[in-house]
């Protein structure tokens, strides 16, 4: 789990192909791509939705999402705001 962007440095000195964070840190999302690693970090609300997205995300890590209803994730993916 990556929570920093020295963190995320690590992983690519390490060959790390991807970085996971259980945080919506637009820093660590940006670091990532720039890199040229998949950014997938952890999200649960649709605010927190955007924020990654926005960040430019790879992919997300729903958390909890054995919690959720599947309605919920539904409900995300029918907005209009380009969370799919």
């Amino acid at each position: 789990m990556v929570l920093t962007v020295k963190q995320m440095r690590e992983t690519a000195v390490a060959g790390g192909a991807f970085v996971i964070s259980p945080n919506t840190d637009p820093e660590v999302i940006q670091a990532t791509r720039a890199a040229g690693l998949i950014s997938m970090p952890e999200f649960l609300t649709s605010t927190k939705a955007l924020m990654v997205l926005q960040a430019g995300m790879d992919c997300f890590w729903l958390f909890p999402a054995e919690a959720m209803e599947t309605g919920y994730i539904k409900d995300l993916k029918a907005r209009d705001d380009g969370i799919s």
